[in-house]
């Protein structure tokens, strides 16, 4: 016996994917080729660099001091040692600016920190000792970051963490 929904079902995807693919296919060919990687979307550029940026901090790489246009990681990320954003949110922004080469986001975001203990003493020591000797902290924080495209690659200008 043949099963007449299976053809169906398969003949419904082949026409939604095709109907599907159609736009997507007009507006890649409506895009710049000459543009920049990113000019064309900076959103979602400054959206990509902002989920780098988490993950070169959670694989704690040593890397993202090259998602800087100072080539170093700013003094509010010392001792960060998991950011993660939500899904992109109501309460989150991307704003580009008029030349599309900068650009202002916020995006909210759970930090995890882990900095040394500054007091001395025989019981700080022990615990340094023993792998331990740092203060661990968990919070929900608003990420502010200046943009800005250079060479055809987003780049963070400038980043500050706030209280959610």
């Amino acid at each position: 016996m043949i099963n007449t929904n299976a053809a169906t079902r398969r003949s419904f995807f082949a026409k939604a994917g095709t109907a599907l693919a159609l736009p997507l296919a007009a507006g890649a060919a409506t895009a710049d080729p000459g543009a920049p990687e990113g000019a064309s979307d900076p959103v979602k550029a400054i959206r990509r660099l902002q989920q780098a940026l988490a993950r070169e901090i959670n694989d704690a790489t040593g890397r993202e001091a090259q998602l800087f246009t100072a080539g170093k990681l700013p003094a509010e990320l010392v001792g960060v040692t998991r950011l993660l954003p939500a899904d992109f949110g109501e309460h989150d922004a991307i704003e580009v600016g008029a030349d599309g080469r900068s650009a202002r986001a916020t995006v909210h975001c759970a930090v995890e920190t882990q900095v040394p203990i500054a007091a001395e003493g025989t019981l700080i020591e022990m615990a340094r000792a023993q792998g331990e000797g740092f203060v661990r902290a968990k919070a929900c924080k608003v990420l502010d970051m200046a943009c800005v495209c250079t060479g055809g690659t987003w780049k963070i200008k400038a980043l500050a963490m706030r209280e959610a």
